[in-house]
């Protein structure tokens, strides 16, 4: 076994958490909620990560309020999940596993229907495309008491994450959301104090941690995914990157998870290979979004081969600025990619679809360095967010 291997399969601490080795299964939407609240299924599919030898496992789109979701069937952290949260985490600690909560929240890409409030919020006026045919083609600027409120969400979820047994909390700062929303000048046109510069676009995300940080307690790690290049005209670009790393950095986040792209815009950026648009219309209920993906599917999901690591260029940009951990996300499917990450310098690899298509990958590199991974970059379990039973790897059926 290679120094690099030995590295990646040795146990590590991230602030205060002891983790048996430094891979992470990255957030991925499990589409396993049918009504928002933990299943017996999501359990399942956490567990048989932490099974198969990960030693963070993350909960995607776990949203700070009901009208922080994108779509109906995601989570949102209230009192009346608290039980089946405390079953979740239980249950993956039980074999021997840690777990993270990503927190979300979707500003103005939103697609279902406000629960609580009849505004869809943005850092701006702005037209919300997936809001149109539920008759929210709007959203509106925050105000300050809107952002205040918001801030209080994000604590309020991350205290009840460490009372229901999360080990560690990842924040979502990319791919279109609200975070990334106020940080990229093309769609945050504010005048105020969270306008304008990038430090003062960045406003939101560092009150966040700041204050997330002040209630959770220092050894409570806290984590922030951030996107490397919005790929879009007037987005983010890593230089841009570099400097929101640096500020996160100081505002105290415990690891930076690279990732780029957005899912309002160019969402084949993010995921590379074949495009899951064919799969999402066959899942799709809605006859307008099956229209509205045959028509512009192609704009949304544009081809982009797979490689292997094919963010790493710009991630070696954000290891060599900051001291904090960082976690190379992007194209790891491989023995060779997660030692080629580990002789970068990188501290963690975070793995999304090559631990769909094989939950017992570390498992198996660990007895065997020659393994090779069966996934085929297809992407087709992106679509099955809509599918009823939630995501799997279809060369499994």
């Amino acid at each position: 076994m290679s120094p690099e291997l030995q590295k990646l399969l040795s146990p590590v601490k991230l602030a205060g958490l002891e983790l048996r080795n430094r891979v992470i299964k990255t957030a991925t939407f499990e589409g396993m909620t049918p009504e928002a609240a933990p299943t017996q299924r999501l359990i399942d599919f956490h567990v048989s990560l932490v099974k198969g030898g990960v030693g963070l496992t993350t909960v995607g789109q776990c949203n700070v309020s009901a009208d922080a979701r994108n779509l109906d069937n995601e989570m949102y952290f209230h009192e009346g999940i608290r039980e089946g949260l405390v079953k979740l985490t239980q249950a993956v600690h039980a074999h021997g596993g840690k777990i993270s909560a990503q927190f979300t929240h979707c500003g103005y890409f939103k697609l279902n229907k406000p629960l609580e409030s009849d505004r869809v919020l943005s850092p701006s006026f702005i037209f919300n495309k997936g809001g149109a045919p539920y008759g929210r083609p709007f959203a509106y600027a925050m105000t300050r008491a809107d952002i205040d409120k918001t801030v209080q969400d994000y604590v309020r979820s991350a205290v009840m994450a460490r009372e229901t047994g999360f080990d560690a909390i990842e924040l979502m700062m990319c791919h279109g959301y609200l975070i990334n929303q106020f940080m990229s000048s093309n769609i945050n046109k504010r005048t105020d104090e969270y306008g304008g510069s990038l430090e003062n676009r960045t406003r939101l995300a560092v009150r966040i941690v700041r204050e997330i940080r002040a209630a959770v307690g220092r050894d409570f790690p806290l984590l922030a995914k951030i996107n490397l290049d919005d790929a879009c005209k007037g987005g983010l670009k890593i230089e841009d990157a570099v400097q929101i790393a640096k500020i996160l950095e100081a505002a105290g986040i415990d690891a930076l998870v690279t990732s780029a792209g957005r899912s309002p815009g160019n969402t084949g950026f993010m995921f590379r290979g074949d495009s899951p648009i064919p799969f999402m219309i066959k899942q799709l209920q809605s006859p307008f979004m099956k229209l509205f993906l045959k028509l512009f599917g192609k704009y949304q999901f544009s081809y982009i081969p797979y490689e292997e690591l094919y963010l790493l260029g710009m991630a070696r940009q954000i290891r060599k600025a900051v001291k904090c951990n960082v976690v190379y996300l992007a194209g790891v499917s491989s023995v060779s990619g997660m030692e080629t990450c580990m002789r970068e310098g990188f501290d963690f690899v975070a793995v999304g679809r090559a631990l769909i298509n094989d939950p017992q990958m570390v498992n198996r590199i660990a007895a065997d360095p020659g393994y090779k991974n069966g996934c085929t970059h297809c992407n087709q379990c992106i679509a099955l967010i809509y599918d009823p039973n939630g995501i799997r790897c279809v060369l499994n059926d």
